[in-house]
């Protein structure tokens, strides 16, 4: 039991480090696209306009670390889910499968996220086709953020209520003369 509160408190504790993970992608790619960009075309060319070249080489480092991040995390989750939630049925079951497919999105999206990031780092995109990506990045990654956000409240809320269980069942085991 104690190695299964273990596996919860870390899996929470990792989350933490996630959130602040995404904040740091949201914001640097926040920062990019609000930057006034020179108006003229003559002068504005994307792959040499340094400071946006900066946000998205720092992007495109922040979301291949994330990308290892999780992939990291989601395999030693997945396995410790296994794990603690076999003694498991009904709703908290039901719950896993939901974050095995939350799991899949998240990896997408951090595909499409890094495939549109090499597209604006590449620079060979037109000013406006290069700024209508740049927008779409970013909302593309707020509502990634938002989605993984969303995602590990139902992780937290989830281990929650399995420690709650667990918790209970620890207790009825060392009183069964107790009601249930």
């Amino acid at each position: 039991m104690k190695n299964t509160f273990g596996l919860i408190d870390g899996l929470l504790e990792k989350h933490k480090h996630i959130e602040q993970t995404t904040a740091l992608i949201q914001q640097t790619l926040n920062d990019m696209v609000g930057e006034e960009t020179i108006e003229t075309k003559e002068q504005f060319v994307p792959r040499h306009y340094l400071k946006q070249l900066k946000m998205l080489n720092t992007a495109e480092q922040t979301v291949a670390e994330l990308d290892n991040v999780l992939t990291k995390h989601f395999k030693r989750e997945e396995k410790a889910l296994v794990q603690i939630f076999s003694q498991f049925d009904g709703e908290v079951a039901e719950g896993i499968k939901h974050i095995f497919q939350g799991h899949r999105i998240i990896k997408a999206r951090l595909i499409d996220m890094q495939k549109m990031l090499g597209e604006l780092i590449i620079g060979k995109l037109s000013q406006a086709k290069w700024r209508s990506q740049a927008w779409d990045l970013k909302a593309c990654t707020a509502k990634t953020v938002q989605f993984l956000k969303d995602h590990i409240d139902k992780e937290n809320s989830l281990y929650q209520r399995a420690r709650q269980d667990l918790v209970k069942s620890m207790e009825a085991a060392s009183n069964p003369e107790a009601p249930r």
